[in-house]
């Protein structure tokens, strides 16, 4: 009787052991997760009126007939007067008499034709990123760095050269002539 009274308290102590060890052990895992947790995620800063300060600004050399603006901040286009810088947020469209060049210097030079409508998605340096729904935009790289363009659902990377994108909104067709690349 004896012998069983203390296996009964050997077992019952031997639970309690690994019960205690592995509750300790659960708060030790939740102690590193939490360190890990907040040893990567670091505040960025963002902002709706600001582009990164990273990004790049597009110039307009030139333009003819209306263009239509859109800032960061806008919630409808006006029209464009004068010439001015664009940064990564923006969109422009031009109507039936509309075209325009712009440059990214070093980067890319964009050809817009009329009724096209173009947004500056991404202008970081290490790859800039366009957004084509409608019109005909002749794209030409001199840069290294990856130029995409989105234009309804495809995606296209020039890598290097030129191309043309003639986005069709209505159709939903899109067709990209590579004339150099």
């Amino acid at each position: 009787m004896k012998s069983v009274v203390v296996f009964i308290i050997c077992l019952l102590v031997g639970f309690f052991g690994v019960f205690a060890y592995d509750r300790w052990s659960q708060k030790q895992t939740v102690i590193k997760a939490k360190e890990s947790v907040q040893v990567s995620t670091k505040k960025i800063p963002f902002s709706v009126e600001k582009a990164p300060s990273e990004s790049q600004k597009a110039q307009i050399i030139s333009m003819t007939g209306e263009v239509l603006w859109e800032s960061r901040v806008a919630t409808e286009s006006s029209k464009l007067t004068s010439i001015i810088s664009l940064q990564q947020g923006e969109s422009l469209e031009t109507d039936e008499n509309g075209s325009m060049k712009i440059a990214i210097q070093n980067v890319v030079e964009l050809n817009v034709s009329k009724n096209t409508k173009l947004a500056f998605i991404q202008t970081l340096p290490k790859n800039i990123v366009f957004g084509q729904n409608k019109g005909t935009v002749i794209y030409e790289k001199i840069t290294e760095a990856p130029v995409s363009v989105r234009s309804l659902h495809l995606l296209v990377v020039l890598e290097n050269g030129s191309m043309t994108v003639l986005a069709n909104e209505e159709d939903g067709i899109v067709s990209v002539s590579v004339s150099a690349g």
